[in-house]
């Protein structure tokens, strides 16, 4: 479990007071700070959702460990710095909420895929602007997608009016100058995406791959020092550089001296902020020019289709992607830009499923490690797919080492009696609401469903629902309703023309919030009024089926009541006849 203790960059504030008197600069460098002390943010261990019951006991959890000692010049922390071997960050920056967010999850999530969250010499850092507000679940998600989150303070221009205001905030990026504890940092913009290997942009020099194709008069013995790729703007490449991709070597005295540049100096192209000043700064230095392939722009796709594809050939594929002109986190849902091959490939890396389980009693004891293990097996419905569980064996998931893969969270829920175990499912699942609704898709699936098969893309739909294998030899009016017109979950016979499991649903996650939001209004109502639904949860699952159709009804395959049965069984539901039959798993509530 990573550590909670707050640990903080110290950036060469000795050597900038120093520097910064040599040339009479005033401590007022950053507008209301003079020293830069960004600080790491700690999940971990905090509550996941804004409307989590804090005395909630739950393990959020992460597959990452090495952070744990990475020497950041903070010895104050309590942290073991000794003995790391991380030289290289990867970085990116959000410098204020909203679709940025998603865009910076996808991203850790596509650098987590080439195993840039578990290399041994490699961290990746996420820097958020100190004015940056992020709920709860989206520091979780951040953090679940390898990046570990780091305050900065802002750093503006001399004047911010001549500056387009998106681009304002932008010159905090030039704080990577000053983290010296790294060999060199590679930094991506929050709209890239990477698909390959980008290790060479930490060392060209023994690179087989990248040109030495190097540019600027001065910089003999420096030129490695900054790497980046040809911009193109206006449906051309041009010959200066885009500052959306592009690796540094920390250099504390640059830091200094390009903090008083950004504060004094306003001759370069203000309209680019920190990217005009860059180029600036690199045409004298000088720099390296990497392969279009490590920042391929999008608009070079929306404007020379032909030249887009010249270059994936010539390079075996673009290996960053960079979403320029439209942003897919920006897009409507029907737009015709998904069409795009890129927007396809964004959908690929972005889409998640949160897969929802209720697991206590005996349930627990016998399902769930079983379970867990078969769902990472066989659940294969997007790249990324968490799972969620409530449960009253908490400690059996960490003995077991159950949150070491994709168990995203745990948490703590006794056993309450049946029918309660099951008619609190949606009240309980709302709890998290806000964390939730971030995925994707939501599948929530009983603790005794166990997959034997393969659980494809075949399965994802706006609102799914599973029909209950009963229908195959019942007649309609045999389906097992609630008949009672007293019941919030009533439908009159004559009404219905699918029954449905409450085993397994689920859908896009607003959906599936709105159903949990409908089931557990109705189950509250008929409490106050003393009644139980026939089948409790799933008979108002019914209910709200009748009112809201499912886009996709699955057959019983994937809740299959018994092994052998005339169903392809890619879930089998336990046979509890074994094990001392259905009743011995239901603790009647009191």
């Amino acid at each position: 479990m990573r550590s909670r203790n707050i640990v903080n960059f110290v950036f060469i504030v000795v050597s900038s007071v120093v520097l910064a008197a040599s040339v009479g600069l005033a401590l007022d460098l950053l507008s209301g700070s003079s020293l830069l002390i960004p600080q790491f943010l700690s999940v971990i261990g905090g509550e996941i959702s804004d409307d989590v019951d804090p005395t909630q006991n739950h393990v959020p959890v992460t597959t990452r460990k090495k952070y744990d000692n990475i020497q950041y010049r903070c010895n104050h922390t309590g942290i073991d710095t000794s003995g790391t071997n991380i030289k290289y960050a990867i970085t990116s920056l959000l410098v204020d909420g909203g679709p940025y967010v998603k865009g910076a999850i996808a991203l850790g999530r596509s650098l987590s895929k080439q195993h840039y969250n578990n290399k041994d010499e490699v961290t990746m850092v996420l820097m958020i602007l100190e004015t940056t507000e992020l709920s709860s679940g989206e520091r979780f998600l951040l953090d679940r997608a390898g990046w570990n989150l780091c305050i900065v303070p802002l750093i503006e221009p001399k004047d911010v009016s001549v500056v387009f205001e998106r681009f304002r905030k932008a010159f905090t990026k030039f704080v990577l100058f000053s983290w010296t504890e790294f060999e060199r940092i590679v930094y991506l913009d929050a709209d890239t995406l990477v698909f390959g290997d980008i290790s060479e942009m930490f060392d060209s020099s023994t690179s087989q791959y990248i040109p030495r194709k190097d540019v600027g008069a001065d910089g003999t013995g420096l030129i490695s020092d900054f790497m980046a790729c040809h911009d193109y703007e206006s449906g051309h490449t041009i010959e200066e550089f885009n500052s959306g991709v592009f690796s540094l070597k920390p250099n504390s005295d640059r830091f200094v001296d390009f903090l008083h540049q950004i504060k004094t100096r306003s001759d370069y192209r203000l309209d680019t902020a920190d990217q005009g000043l860059l180029r600036d700064i690199y045409s004298k230095l000088g720099y390296t020019v990497l392969p279009l392939s490590y920042n391929g722009p999008l608009g070079m796709y929306m404007f020379e289709r032909e030249k887009w594809k010249e270059e994936e050939e010539k390079n075996k594929g673009f290996r960053v992607i960079h979403y320029t002109e439209v942003k897919p986190f920006n897009l409507e849902p029907n737009a015709r830009e998904w069409e795009w091959e890129p927007m396809k490939l964004w959908t690929a890396a972005s889409t998640s499923t949160a897969i929802v389980i209720m697991s206590t009693g005996k349930y627990g004891k016998l399902m769930l490690k079983k379970q867990v293990e078969a769902l990472g097996s066989f659940w294969n419905t997007s790249e990324t797919v968490d799972i969620f569980i409530w449960t009253d064996n908490k400690q059996f998931i960490e003995e077991e080492g159950l949150s070491n893969g994709s168990v995203a969270a745990a948490f703590s829920h006794a056993q309450q009696g049946w029918p309660k175990d099951t008619s609190s499912r949606p009240s309980v699942f709302l709890t998290q609401k806000n964390l939730f609704k971030l995925y994707t898709y939501i599948y929530t699936i009983d603790a005794d469903l166990l997959p034997k098969k393969e659980i494809t893309k075949d399965v994802l739909g706006d609102l799914v629902g599973m029909k209950h294998p009963m229908q195959s030899f019942l007649s309609p009016d045999k389906w097992d309703f609630e008949r009672r017109p007293e019941s919030q979950a009533y439908i009159p016979v004559g009404e219905g023309q699918t029954y449905y499991q409450g085993c397994f649903y689920g859908g896009k996650s607003e959906r599936v919030i709105q159903l949990w939001e409908e089931v557990s209004r109705a189950v509250d109502k008929d409490e106050a009024n003393g009644i139980s639904a026939k089948w409790d949860e799933e008979s108002h699952l019914n209910k709200f089926f009748l009112n809201n159709p499912p886009t996709l009804s699955v057959d019983a395959s994937y809740g299959d009541p018994t092994q052998g049965s005339k169903f392809r069984g890619i879930i089998e539901h336990l046979d509890k006849s074994n094990y001392g039959g259905h009743a011995s798993f239901h603790k009647q509530a009191n």
